[in-house]
Formats: C-alpha cells, structure tokens, sequence
C-alpha cells in the first residue's frame, strides 16, 4: 500500500517527483505528508482544495510578502525547489492556503477570486482597511457576513463569515 500512495502522490505532482519523494512519509495506505500537511487518502474522504493559485506580474514577490505574510498574517510556505525557480510565492494560514503564481502578461482577476471562510470579520476589515485596502462590504449573500478587497496587484479577494458565528 506504502508503493500505490507514494504513486498517487506522484501522479498529482508529476513535475515534482524527487521532492514529493523525500517528503511523503506513509502511515497505513491513506495517509501522506506534504509539505508538513498530513492528507487523508480514502474512498470516504470529501473533495477538498489543496490551494488557489492567483497570478501577480513579475518581480512582485516582496509586495506579495508584504501584503499576504504583514497584512493577512499567512505564513510564506517553501516552494518546492523545482517551482521556486519559476518565482511568486506560498502562503498558508487561517484555514487556507494561497499560491501566487508570475504571470508575464500578468492581468489582475478581477471577477473570479478565492472566498475565504473567516471567523471575526470585522477585525479582518479593520486590519486591511488600516493598512490601505478597502474593505468592500454587501449583504447579497444569504446567511453570509462579506466583504470584497483587492490585493495588492488588484486581484479580487472575498472574505465570508457565516451570520450564525457572529
């Protein structure tokens, strides 16, 4: 079983194989460890997101830091050495985790986004608006406390806090 996980690992990460190799530690036949994450492999499990990718243009990565390491509190995670080469960076926290990728002829999404689950909303507006970033509230969401801000390079971020939690 050890052989038919680490081979699911490696089919998902292709490009990164060598690394994924000394990083998978096996327990049983369902469990692996990525980047200091222990995923569940199981028939049972429910579909899970891994991470979004955004874009940001080239040569942004210190403003990216500044902005999703300073201002959200993510910590920056290590790319895999063969990605790393490629720029951007990785943020993980709070629950989710968040890939900036360079785009050469980078565009800012602005329509399609990440929506991310929060507890405390209105201290994660504060945040944010102290540091310069609109927080964008509306109420369209049924059952949903919500915000819009854009990052930094004007990519569109949703920040959701059920109504029941507040």
């Amino acid at each position: 079983m050890q052989q038919r996980t680490t081979e699911i690992v490696a089919a998902a990460f292709p490009d990164t194989t060598d690394y994924l190799r000394n990083q998978v530690a096996v327990s049983g036949d369902a469990l692996i460890k990525y980047l200091d994450v222990e995923i569940k492999l199981s028939e049972e499990s429910a579909p899970v997101i891994h991470h979004v990718q955004l874009a940001c243009p080239p040569g942004s990565e210190d403003i990216s830091r500044a902005f999703y390491g300073g201002v959200l509190g993510l910590d920056e995670i290590a790319k895999p050495p063969v990605l790393a080469k490629r720029g951007g960076c990785w943020f993980r926290g709070h629950g989710f985790e968040l890939h900036l990728g360079v785009e050469a002829d980078f565009r800012p999404a602005r329509k399609a986004h990440p929506a991310l689950l929060v507890s405390g909303i209105e201290e994660w507006a504060e945040r944010l608006s102290a540091a310069g970033y609109a927080a964008r509230f509306d109420d369209e969401f049924p059952g949903m406390h919500r915000f819009y801000t854009d990052d930094p390079h004007g990519n569109r971020l949703e920040f959701l806090e059920p109504l029941s939690a507040q």
